[in-house]
């Protein structure tokens, strides 16, 4: 199938694109692993292979009508050529993920606890009505207090 030269243009782009995603998502993928039992880590790479793959397959078939054109392995390559060259800056930026995601870990975790467990938020709730209930009453109270004292 011949496609017009703006059509081919935005497969191309779409595949070093696509390159990139593939390269980056596996070292993403690695990065978060590489501490783990091997078993597991196994298991995590071939489930991760079989996704990818199952992933390609639809990339390629939605990306053209069907028809996978014949330089998507060149410009594949390509786009993971791009990401190599960069790779460093995306290791570090992983890196600075990791350490936000270490520091922010505890809290967030803490704060989704507190705001799905219902427990505690309908002490928190009730504790809430009881105090304005109390200061009502007593703002009323003070109120016929004064009235009284008045008359």
């Amino acid at each position: 199938m011949i496609y017009e030269t703006k059509e081919e243009f935005r497969i191309i782009v779409y595949l070093i694109g696509y390159g990139i995603f593939l390269i980056s998502s596996y070292d993403t993928m690695y990065y978060f692993i590489k501490n783990i039992n091997k078993w597991i880590k196994r298991f995590i790479l071939l489930s991760y292979m079989v996704s990818m793959l199952l992933f390609s397959y639809e990339f390629s078939y939605q990306l053209a009508s069907g028809y996978i054109p014949i330089h998507f392995v060149l410009f594949l390559i390509i786009g993971i050529i791009i990401y190599i060259l960069m790779r460093k800056i995306y290791i570090e930026g992983l890196s600075i993920f990791k350490d936000i995601y270490i520091k922010l870990r505890q809290p967030v975790i803490k704060t989704l606890v507190f705001l799905f467990y219902p427990r505690m938020i309908i002490k928190l709730i009730k504790g809430i009505f009881l105090t304005i209930k109390g200061s009502f009453k007593r703002f009323f109270n003070a109120l016929l207090e004064k009235n009284k004292k008045m008359e």
